[in-house]
């Protein structure tokens, strides 16, 4: 399998205050990872962790000031390399073109022209479900639906690697579910992927996880405890509903549901149980110490 991306020793700071008094804030230290080839990778950060920093050098977008990103086996090559399309968190559309408008609008914008522009975008668009609202003024689309034109908007350049900056970011579950499956069809065409969030749940399901902190990539390491959440559902039927939309998750009996946590807040569990339809009686927080097998509740 062969390497699609290589960071190596990457280092940016900004100046931040005004000039003669601005000091210099380094937000990568020292960022070291790679990607192979069809790999959906998440990459896990707080606010201000420096992950839009990263995925703008990775896309020739900003420069790094020291380190080496290759791409395909290329070094990268501003302003933009080729085969790489970047989905920023906040995209900007004219509200009263048409969803087809803006994307052949775009498309014109990366030199597409004639027949090849009008397949493209087409393509795009049932690639994302957009298909039937084509007609639609951007300004009327809602939150999910903008972030499918966001990523219909990268799949008009055919890119071979994508990153995608909060694409799931406020989106309930279903609609995250749906977006995801999405990324990973794109993946399955030969893609490889770059998710950024803030969000661990995002992101917590990617093959490939990095965590980005005090300016460095690294693999989570294993939690010393392991914390579920069990949650007593109403009516107790639906307990299926919430083990179906759930890795991991086991039947206690009586409408009772153990639901690992990983990444996850209890406030994410018991907001799928909403979305759901479901009520909670009640809810509390397990633990176990995996090392040991001693129970910390369950």
């Amino acid at each position: 399998m062969s390497i699609a991306l290589s960071v190596r020793d990457v280092a940016r700071s900004w100046h931040a205050g005004v000039r003669d008094t601005a000091q210099s804030v380094q937000v990568l230290r020292s960022v070291t990872f790679h990607l192979n080839d069809g790999d959906i990778a998440g990459l896990h950060g707080a606010r201000g962790a420096g992950k839009t920093t990263l995925l703008c050098v990775i896309a020739g977008l900003l420069t790094a000031d020291r380190g080496a990103v290759t791409i395909f086996g290329e070094p990268m090559r501003p302003p933009r390399p080729g085969g790489v399309a970047w989905v920023p968190e906040r995209t900007a559309w004219y509200p009263f073109l048409t969803v087809l408008e803006a994307l052949e609008y775009y498309a014109t914008v990366r030199d597409l022209t004639g027949v090849e522009r009008r397949e493209r975008v087409a393509a795009a668009l049932e690639q994302v479900g957009l298909g039937g609202r084509a007609a639609a003024a951007v300004g009327d689309l809602d939150r999910p639906e903008r972030k499918r034109l966001a990523l219909a908007q990268a799949l008009v350049a055919r890119p071979r690697l994508l990153l995608l900056d909060e694409l799931l970011t406020g989106l309930a579950w279903a609609d995250r579910e749906a977006v995801l499956a999405l990324v990973r069809s794109v993946a399955a065409e030969g893609a490889t992927v770059l998710l950024a969030s803030r969000e661990r749940q995002a992101v917590a399901d990617c093959p490939v996880l990095l965590e980005l902190a005090d300016g460095r990539v690294r693999a989570p390491n294993p939690a010393t405890w392991r914390l579920a959440l069990e949650v007593r559902v109403e009516p107790a039927a639906g307990a299926d509903r919430l083990l179906a939309t759930q890795r991991g998750a086991a039947s206690l009996g009586e409408g009772r549901v153990r639901v690992p946590l990983g990444g996850a807040s209890p406030e994410f569990v018991l907001a799928r149980c909403r979305e759901l339809g479901l009520g909670v009686a009640w809810s509390r927080v397990v633990a176990e110490q995996p090392r040991t097998g001693v129970p910390g509740g369950w």
